[in-house]
């Protein structure tokens, strides 16, 4: 074990609210429902960079810096616990399953099981490899909005509802080499809608029980509806991936490169079971984050027509009308500019990521014990003025290359460009496996959605607050109203 240096004061010593006998700080929370994270955020400004809380006896560091965080990543084992491993009911749930993914696993059955997914959606260029389908997918979508707001008073699209089927396609165009077609439930197979709701439903679920420890002792009302939700997902997976074992059969043509990713384990002599259960994992890690990104997206490019106009213009200087594709991304700047604003002016969920380390870590000066439980929350120091000049505005310019070069010897306010405060879906071993599919199919829809429509928050005055239910979104979400731009002849 690392010997910790004199100059680090102990673990007692970190700053935090009060914590009272057997509660610790949950008082903090009481009452607060989807408003855990401005908790979070007056930790922040009143404590710093680091925070000791006390949830019923657990104590948990949370982190706000993150180059005091890279060092967690940098001391971690090699068979790292993630945000799952702390979740009792996930375990519970699935103590009993004929297979656990990746996701639910730990140890050198994590190490493995990821290895092997990974090989099918990890690498930019095997993501890449899906683009064709998810471009399908975001010209249906393109169409099915144009249907939704010319049959709307107003070309009003609501978006709550429909960003969730619309981050299911996507994701099934990659997976299954089709959309399920749920952007337009009266034509869309009833299983498929369910399996929507029901992976939907059971991250929501799995959110109350985590506010009911008591729950693991006493059964409730969400511990069975979550448990009969994975069943759900479980049990329309099965189905779909039964069909992609028959298109196999029927002679479909799969390579490393080319087919889906459920057609692409098949062939590669992964059992139909296992394909199923990280089926299953895939489709609740990623679905939900990429919906709510979209969203946030949506929303800002809405409320800010400049920033829409500047990206509007580059998208039609570049494509033309064309398909997003991967040789053209560095052609977009300001497009990547707009993705990273809108994830720092809102995370979509910040406290994610966390570790239990195997040893003793000094963080901001402290003596952290090992297998506490250490959060990172990479919101805050996003919204902190010392970081980030102006940091209540939407002002995506502030991440073009040559506004990042200023900064970059700055040492506070080149923080804004760490690496760990770049994604929402996560760093290091335990981040979202699906994570730059994930980031493909947004690229690939903004860029399809701004071509062929001009964004308006309608009526303008619209106000909302933040709630955070798992992720975070405006409460209530504005009415946007979709406005079909002139054509462009297409490059493609």
């Amino acid at each position: 074990m690392r010997s910790i240096a004199r100059l680090d004061r102990g673990f007692h010593e970190i700053p935090g609210p009060k914590q009272w006998p057997l509660v610790g700080s949950l008082p903090d929370f009481m009452g607060q429902g989807p408003g855990i994270h401005r908790v979070h955020k007056a930790y922040y400004l009143k404590y710093g960079p680091i925070v000791r809380i006390n949830l019923l006896g657990n104590q948990e560091v949370i982190v706000y810096d993150p180059n005091e965080y890279l060092k967690v990543f940098r001391q971690e084992s090699n068979f790292p616990t993630g945000f799952v491993g702390d979740l009792w009911m996930v375990h519970e749930i699935f103590k009993t399953r004929p297979y656990k993914s990746f996701v639910q696993s730990q140890g050198i059955e994590w190490q493995q099981k990821r290895r092997e997914v990974q090989k099918y959606v990890m690498s930019p260029a095997v993501a890449a490899s899906y683009l064709d389908a998810i471009n399908d997918t975001a010209k249906k979508v393109s169409s099915r909005i144009d249907v939704l707001a010319l049959s709307s008073k107003s070309n009003q699209v609501e978006l709550k509802q429909l960003t969730k089927y619309i981050s299911f396609d996507l994701f099934c165009s990659a997976a299954l080499g089709k959309s399920l077609n749920t952007i337009d439930p009266a034509n869309a197979d009833p299983r498929d809608l369910q399996m929507v709701e029901d992976s939907s439903g059971s991250l929501n679920r799995t959110v109350k029980l985590m506010e009911k420890p008591y729950a693991k002792y006493i059964p409730t009302r969400e511990y069975k509806e979550c448990e009969s939700m994975y069943q759900g997902v479980d049990r329309r997976g099965h189905e779909l991936v039964q069909q992609a074992v028959q298109d196999l059969e029927n002679g479909l043509a799969v390579s490393d490169e080319t087919g889906p990713i459920v057609h692409r384990m098949l062939a590669g002599g992964v059992d139909p079971v296992a394909v199923n259960g990280e089926l299953a994992a895939l489709l609740g890690a990623s679905v939900d984050t990429t919906q709510h990104v979209i969203l946030w997206l949506l929303l800002n490019l809405a409320t800010h027509p400049a920033a829409q106009q500047k990206l509007s213009s580059e998208l039609d200087s570049v494509l033309g009308g064309a398909d997003y594709t991967k040789e053209v991304q560095a052609k977009l700047p300001y497009m990547k500019a707009v993705i990273r604003e809108s994830h720092r002016r809102n995370h979509t969920n910040p406290l994610l990521t966390m570790r239990r380390l195997d040893s003793d870590i000094s963080l901001c000066g402290y003596n952290i014990p090992a297998g506490t439980r250490i959060t990172f929350n990479g919101a805050d120091i996003q919204q902190d003025p010392k970081v980030v000049e102006n940091a209540e505005r939407f002002f995506p310019d502030r991440f073009l290359p040559e506004q990042v070069a200023l900064r970059q010897h700055d040492k506070t306010l080149s923080t804004l460009d760490h690496k760990l405060l770049a994604t929402p879906f996560g760093f290091g071993a335990r981040m979202c496996v699906g994570a730059r599919l994930a980031e493909s199919e947004v690229w690939a829809l903004i860029c399809r959605l701004l071509q062929d429509f001009e964004l308006r928050l309608d009526p303008p005055n619209q106000t909302w607050d933040i709630a955070m239910p798992f992720m975070t979104i405006a409460d209530p979400y504005p009415s946007i109203s979709f406005i079909r731009r002139a054509q462009t002849p297409s490059k493609a």
